[in-house]
């Protein structure tokens, strides 16, 4: 239990120390140093720094003295008062006397405090000056402006061709004139695990009416089917236009001669697949990866 000090030594309200009698009453006393304390924390007390100016400068060196929890930004503008230089120019390292960051000299970074990059006092600050090139350009900010403004200029003869109207040299391919031009589109498809040795790709007229109408009759023999262990390859061509259903690779392994195509005019394209393994389950029509 107690009650309520106060300072400078004087006696406050009693506090109650518990013994074996029961309860005693002891004047409450709180005693104050009579100085103030001094940090013995490197990061709290001021930085003693060493500023070892640019080249350029008149002055080599001077002492700054700044607070701990000073960011870069703000020493930056104090030193460029001092050095005469402007601050976007001025870049700034430091390098410790001793334990860390003594080693060799570590850039300030703009936006961190001091303390954050771990300089102590003592420590030696060097600044460095940035060149830049001037810019050449009617957008002088703009660095692709700058980049392109210095660059050498391209000669008159060589910028300029003054030969008359362009002239074709070659042709890649003969250009056959009163033909549609010739598309291709990637058709969509149903399928069905039909039977124990079968499995059925279907290209209908309500998905695909232009490819199924390209199709024509089975005797137009305008579709060709490419099979292989594990793809199909379906090509129809008609009415000006290609038509194409492509699957590397199939989920399971087919027999490629005992595979065929069907056309039932008007209506649909059916692909029938001979599996390679008698009642083998497809659920997918696509090996996933």
């Amino acid at each position: 239990a107690g009650g309520q000090a106060r300072l400078g030594g004087e006696a406050a309200d009693t506090v109650f120390v518990g013994s074996a009698g029961g309860d005693v009453e002891v004047p409450a006393v709180l005693k104050v140093p009579s100085g103030t304390p001094l940090p013995t924390d490197p990061y709290v007390s001021d930085l003693d720094l060493v500023v070892v100016a640019a080249k350029d400068s008149s002055e080599r060196s001077r002492n700054v003295k700044v607070d701990p929890c000073c960011d870069v930004d703000e020493l930056s503008r104090r030193i460029a008062e001092e050095v005469k230089v402007q601050v976007k120019d001025l870049v700034l390292y430091f390098q410790n006397k001793e334990g860390s960051h003594s080693e060799r000299l570590e850039l300030l970074r703009s936006g961190c405090s001091l303390k954050h990059h771990g300089m102590r006092s003592g420590a030696t600050v060097v600044c460095q000056v940035a060149e830049w090139d001037p810019l050449v350009s009617k957008c002088g900010g703009s660095a692709y402006y700058a980049w392109s403004g210095n660059q050498p200029a391209v000669p008159e003869e060589l910028r300029i061709q003054k030969c008359g109207p362009p002239v074709q040299l070659q042709s890649s391919s003969p250009v056959i004139s009163g033909l549609p031009p010739m598309c291709s589109s990637r058709v969509n498809y149903s399928w069905a695990d039909d039977s124990r040795r079968y499995v059925k790709v279907y290209i209908t007229g309500e998905q695909e009416p232009a490819a199924v109408e390209a199709a024509g009759k089975e005797s137009d023999r305008r579709v060709h089917a490419d099979f292989q262990e594990q793809s199909l390859r379906i090509h129809i061509d008609g009415g000006g236009a290609s038509h194409q259903l492509m699957i590397g690779a199939l989920e399971h392994k087919i027999v490629p001669e005992e595979c065929k195509v069907r056309v039932v005019e008007g209506k649909r394209i059916v692909i029938t697949l001979r599996k390679a393994k008698d009642d083998v389950l497809w659920n997918t029509l696509v090996r996933r990866p």
